[in-house]
C-alpha cells in the first residue's frame, strides 16, 4: 500500500536525523525520518549545513518519499527510518557498471612511448 504526503517536521540536530510523515490509505500518520547521511548520498554532496537540511529535503522530497513508501510496503512499520545502509545495493550496482563503462585505460597506467636518440 502506498504513503502518500505527509507534513515536513523538521530537522533534528542532535539525532542528525530529518522527520517528516506520510500517511496510508486509511488516513493513518506514519512518522518518517531520514539521517543527513542518507540525505546527503541522495543528493550526492557533503558538509550540508544544519540551517541547510530542509531546503534539502524539499529538493529531494519525492525520491525520499518514494523510498519510504517503498520501505513501508516492504516493513508494514508503525515508523519509517531511513539510513544509508538502504542505499548499498544500489551503489554497489551503479559502481559495477561505471567500471564496466570505462574503456580507456587511465592515464598514469600508460606506458611512454621510447624516446629516439
Amino acid at each position: 500500500m502506498p504513503l502518500t504526503r505527509g507534513r515536513v517536521v523538521g530537522y533534528d540536530d542532535g539525532d542528525r536525523i530529518f522527520r517528516f510523515t506520510m500517511m496510508t490509505s486509511n488516513a493513518k500518520q506514519i512518522e518518517c525520518q531520514i539521517s543527513s547521511t542518507a540525505m546527503e548520498l541522495i543528493a550526492r554532496e557533503r558538509g550540508t549545513s544544519p540551517s541547510e537540511r530542509k531546503a534539502q529535503f524539499l529538493q529531494y522530497r519525492s525520491e525520499i518519499e518514494q523510498l519510504a513508501s517503498d520501505l513501508f510496503d516492504k516493513q508494514n512499520a508503525e515508523s519509517i527510518r531511513i539510513f544509508t545502509k538502504h542505499f548499498r545495493n544500489k551503489l554497489n550496482k551503479n559502481r559495477r557498471l561505471n567500471k564496466n563503462r570505462r574503456t580507456k585505460e587511465p592515464h598514469w597506467s600508460r606506458q611512454k612511448p621510447a624516446r629516439d636518440r
